[in-house]
């Protein structure tokens, strides 16, 4: 199941007020407005960005990717319904991605899974959630990546 596969369901329907998942627990829970009700519309106020400190070995990761990597990883770990520590590995077979495989035991939200696809979506190209083996697996570009160039022969 896909970030945008969540979108989807939350788009369907008005009266879904938060959506929130949780790899650990194998769910979705999705919380809706009872009929008849609205919401209000509430502008939002800004908070303050809380500086969050993490150690990370990003060893095996290329030079110029660390920067974009740790920006997602310090996101992640900012996200206000994250309270434990948790893991991610990061696989580098892939000679134009990472894929991160992250162990978070915490529910998360959509609407912070959207900000954080948001604010890193120059490299960060899609979420997915694979409840089997509980884990949120997020694609990332190689910035590192050779270009793939394609040639066009003409035949006269």
């Amino acid at each position: 199941m896909t970030i945008e596969d969540l979108k989807n369901i939350r788009d369907t329907n008005d009266h879904i007020r938060d959506v929130r998942i949780s790899t650990a627990e194998e769910m979705v829970r999705i919380d809706i407005w009872r009929d008849g009700k609205k919401p209000e519309s509430k502008k939002k106020r800004k908070r303050p960005k809380d500086s969050v400190v993490t150690s990370c070995d990003l060893g095996s990761v290329d030079e110029k990717d660390k920067k974009c990597l740790k920006q997602l990883l310090l996101r992640l770990n900012a996200m206000p319904e994250i309270e434990c520590q948790f893991e991610v590995r990061v696989d580098t077979s892939t000679p134009e991605m990472y894929m991160l495989d992250a162990h978070i035991v915490d529910n998360m939200s959509l609407d912070s899974l959207e900000t954080i696809m948001h604010d890193c979506r120059s490299f960060c190209t899609n979420i997915e959630f694979d409840f089997p083996h509980q884990i949120l697996r997020i694609h990332c570009l190689r910035i590192a990546a050779p270009l793939k160039r394609k040639t066009l022969l003409l035949n006269r």
